[in-house]
């Protein structure tokens, strides 16, 4: 049976059945996420061509009675190149002719080839260097689209279109709780999703895989917050609002405006695509890359990694928006000892 993604890809181009088709239009006039799913596809799809229509070309008139009669005419000319290609070629053991002499390469020859090598190499790593820039910064914006398309489908299965919770208090009262109960719910299978290219990780420990409830709940310390960084890998994630004193998880309303994962930890402590800037992925389903000034300060009026008081916590009312990373807390004045 195909996945919901498949059958979408497979509409976008054209291989799904009438049937198929119908039902999944039926499905996109009455779930937005997958709407605002497709309309990210149709722009993946356009940067690498795939959406235009082929091009048909018509053949000259005649085109085949007309090879079959220079076929015809020359055939005897083909036999002999066809005969010649097959041919071996010989080298002649002969050495130089009488009068010519050899040398080697001088010193000069060599600094002028080496000179001509540097200025090769110096033109072209940058390319290759942007290249590799270029094709990691994809893969993070496919992470993210594949991430925030689970937290939509997670939203609107819950009565009220929340995102997963972050509880106030304990070892799960951590940023990374959010991929951890998609995880757990069954909408996030793929571990690698959560896992920027760009980043290089301090400690490799992040690169294994989700951490059980139990490990979760019997560790401390190092260990706990070990754990903690693996819930999430190396993204960040929306720690929700307070309300009345209380944390509250935001709700799936499509803002333009409001941050819901990011491909960076919240403190930009870690180098994330050369330090240049960090994708962002919004709730509407579009993702932004925000490049970084000195200071690293984004060129932009909200920072999506601090509330509106400048704090890294959660946000101050429901439009709010605090990205943070696995291990981070919402609530300010929490650390891990609250959790022992």
């Amino acid at each position: 049976m195909k996945s919901r993604r498949e059958q979408l890809l497979g509409y976008l181009l054209g291989a799904l059945d009438a049937a198929e088709r119908r039902e999944m239009e039926v499905e996109l006039d009455r779930n937005p996420a997958l709407r605002m799913e497709m309309a990210r596809y149709q722009e993946l799809l356009s940067r690498i061509g795939m959406d235009e229509e082929p091009e048909e070309f018509e053949p000259p008139s005649g085109l085949a009675d007309r090879v079959c009669d220079f076929v015809a005419a020359n055939g005897d000319q083909a036999a002999v190149a066809e005969a010649a290609l097959s041919s071996p070629v010989h080298l002649s053991p002969v050495g130089p002719a009488q009068g010519e002499f050899t040398r080697g390469y001088s010193f000069i020859d060599m600094v002028v080839a080496c000179s001509v090598l540097l200025v090769f190499g110096a033109l072209l790593f940058p390319s290759i260097n942007n290249m590799r820039l270029q094709a990691q910064r994809a893969t993070c914006q496919y992470r993210l689209v594949q991430t925030g398309a689970a937290l939509w489908e997670y939203a609107q299965l819950q009565p009220n279109h929340r995102y997963p919770w972050i509880p106030e208090e304990g070892k799960f009262a951590v940023a990374g709780n959010v991929p951890f109960t998609l995880r757990n719910a069954g909408f996030l299978p793929d571990r690698q999703n959560l896992i920027c290219p760009s980043v290089i990780e301090p400690e490799c420990r992040l690169k294994s895989e989700f951490p059980s409830v139990n490990e979760v709940e019997e560790s401390n310390g190092a260990e706990l917050r070990n754990c903690q960084q693996r819930m999430g890998g190396t993204y960040a994630y929306n720690m929700g609002y307070i309300r009345d004193g209380h944390l509250l998880a935001a709700m799936l309303a499509a803002r333009e405006n409001f941050a819901l994962i990011a491909d960076a930890p919240g403190d930009l402590t870690r180098p994330v695509h050369d330090g240049i800037g960090v994708n962002v992925l919004f709730e509407d389903g579009h993702s932004r890359f925000l490049r970084l000034v000195p200071g690293g300060k984004f060129l932009m009026k909200d920072n999506p990694f601090r509330n509106r008081n400048g704090y890294r916590a959660a946000g101050l009312d429901p439009n709010d928006s605090s990205l943070g990373p696995s291990e981070a807390r919402p609530l300010p004045g929490t650390d891990e000892s609250d959790a022992r």
